[in-house]
């Protein structure tokens, strides 16, 4: 990375990228990989500056959500066909080959949101909304329900028609701002209303969803979809990988079944509200006791969650509130409990704050997510890895939390708990033996 920075960097300054565009210069804004942030963050504040239209290429979806930042603004993302499978099922292959790229305009989808949600309403604080509750089912930065994950078909849809309702009966909306488009937070009464909706259904959802899991054989879509892949050629190498990944575990013709089946059994919610419960939190969370008992602490996740969801929304719509805010849990809590936390704690706009911090160094932050096989960090910091104190964060196996993720590309390892603080104390014993051009890639920038 740091070569390749350094080219980009000589290339800027030779005009490499000017041979396109003769009649007028082009300005270049060069953000490396030492400025920290993510890529699609660093340059919306630009975007949302922008006269006339603008086209951005991106083949992250997250691109979709942060344009509608701006709905007022004439925002094309150019997306590469190859890779997105719901285009390519859009595209009329009847009529046209398949193109290489597709240009989607935000402002057709935005005004589709408009119209769908509240077309009486303001177009941007509709658009805002939508990415706010479309939150509640999952991100990088926030744990959806069990049952809202935004992956099934039938969530979208069930999120529009809540919101519908909803705002009918509110006379403010669920993104509120202090003056303009700054400084956002949640609506809290809006929120506890939308929440109250998902948990007058969570149990129903819950047993559909283990009924579900109950079913080892493949469905009779599934059974077409292994059909037509044979008929296809697919090599049987292929079938099985793909088997691997997509196929549930619970379903027998999956690899992992006989392995990873069980784990569908540890909670039953077709028991009391609070026998299942039990269950629930002392699987996701290792809570002891009654679920009476695990009032207090289930309270503490619950505002810890809705801190997630308050996270993602100034990340979307303002700007980054925290370098090293995570949440801490490996799943949601229930929205029942999240409704009755919202109900007793007074104001969480205030109870939630969020310490800015500083963002990790390149060489920090690869420490954080990568194991001690690695060939990408120093040799010093790979041996930290495998010695005490650290040695604990590294396991050298794991399992995967299929009882959340269901299929293989889903499920999340389970791992420790690492301690950020740690970590940097104990790399910062060997920095100074660092070769200088790994102490080069330890380096943070500024625009």
């Amino acid at each position: 990375m740091d070569k390749l920075d350094h080219s980009l960097k000589e290339h800027i300054i030779k005009g490499t990228f000017q041979d396109h565009s003769r009649s007028q210069k082009l300005k270049i804004i060069f953000n490396g990989n030492y400025i920290p942030g993510e890529a699609e963050h660093k340059y919306m504040k630009d975007v949302g500056k922008l006269k006339g239209r603008t086209c951005i290429y991106s083949n992250d979806g997250d691109m979709l959500m942060l344009g509608g930042r701006f709905p007022n603004c004439n925002i094309d993302i150019m997306v590469t066909m190859g890779n997105n499978q719901t285009l390519q099922k859009l595209y009329d292959f009847r009529k046209h080959d398949l193109p290489k790229y597709a240009l989607i305009d935000l402002t057709y989808i935005d005004k589709g949101i408009h119209e769908k949600l509240g077309p009486k309403r303001d177009c941007v604080r509709v658009v805002h909304d939508y990415i706010m509750f479309s939150m509640i089912g999952g991100n990088d930065f926030v744990i959806p329900f069990p049952f809202t994950n935004t992956k099934a078909p039938r969530v979208p849809e069930m999120f529009n028609r809540i919101y519908r309702k909803l705002i009918e009966r509110h006379e403010d909306y669920l993104v509120r701002y202090t003056e303009g488009f700054k400084d956002p937070s949640i609506n809290i009464p809006f929120l506890r209303d939308f929440i109250a909706e998902l948990a007058s259904i969570e149990q129903k959802c819950m047993q559909e969803n283990q009924k579900r899991t109950q079913r080892s054989k493949l469905s009779p879509r599934e059974w077409e979809d292994q059909k037509k892949m044979k008929e296809d050629g697919v090599p049987e190498w292929d079938i099985i990988w793909n088997n691997f990944e997509h196929i549930p575990v619970y379903k027998k013709i999956s690899p992992l079944y006989s392995k990873y089946h069980k784990v569908f059994d540890k909670i039953n919610y077709f028991q009391s509200e609070s026998q299942w419960k039990q269950e629930y939190y002392s699987t996701f969370f290792h809570l002891k006791g009654t679920y009476e008992q695990m009032k207090p602490f289930i309270k503490k996740i619950c505002v810890s969650w809705i801190k997630s969801l308050t996270f993602a929304l100034v990340y979307y719509l303002d700007e980054l509130p925290s370098w090293t805010y995570y949440y801490p849990y490996e799943a949601a809590p229930m929205p029942s409990d999240v409704k009755r936390t919202l109900y007793e704690v007074e104001d969480l706009n205030k109870l939630i704050e969020f310490d800015k911090g500083k963002p990790f160094t390149p060489l920090q932050q690869q420490m954080l997510i990568l194991p001690p096989q690695n060939k990408i960090l120093p040799k010093q910091y790979r041996e930290l890895m495998l010695t005490e104190p650290l040695k604990p964060f590294y396991p050298e196996s794991f399992d995967l939390d299929f009882l959340i993720g269901g299929k293989y590309i889903y499920s999340e390892p389970i791992l420790p708990d690492i301690d950020a603080k740690l970590v940097i104390k104990e790399t910062n014993k060997v920095r100074s033996k660092l070769m200088k051009t790994n102490r080069n890639r330890n380096r943070l920038n500024s625009l």
